[in-house]
């Protein structure tokens, strides 16, 4: 007869389950308020204007929140991508599907598009015009 392993050895067969309380990560509210020296400063207010819907859903998401405040914090102006450059978890966040990142740069591109993304501030070659 073969003799079963003892049960304080780590290994077990299977005698643990996770405990019956380990419910999804819940975060709490992060304000992404705009920071008034930002590099991006006029990026930053437009987000906060156009896309209130999308920066509410990001500012209660666990990875949304850290990583676009990252971005807030890093970027300098004219280009919103230089933000991202700066902070590997917004880009792992984005890469991995977050949908509040996803849709809070969605709206970014598409409401502010001159003021994140160049155009605007001589920031790159990205908008028409001024």
């Amino acid at each position: 007869m073969l003799a079963m392993p003892a049960p304080t050895d780590g290994g077990g067969t299977g005698q643990t389950a996770p405990p019956p309380d380990a419910a999804p990560e819940m975060c709490d509210a992060v304000s992404l308020a705009t920071v008034a020296d930002a590099g991006a400063a006029a990026c930053f207010e437009c987000v906060a204007n156009r896309c209130m819907a999308q920066l509410t859903a990001c500012s209660t998401d666990c990875a949304c929140a850290p990583a676009f405040g990252c971005v807030e914090q890093m970027t300098t102006a004219g280009s919103l991508n230089t933000g991202y450059s700066a902070c590997p978890s917004a880009v792992d966040a984005f890469m991995n599907g977050d949908p509040g990142l996803t849709m809070l740069n969605n709206c970014a591109s598409k409401s502010c598009h001159a003021p994140c993304f160049g155009g605007a501030n001589g920031g790159g070659d990205g908008g028409a015009g001024d």
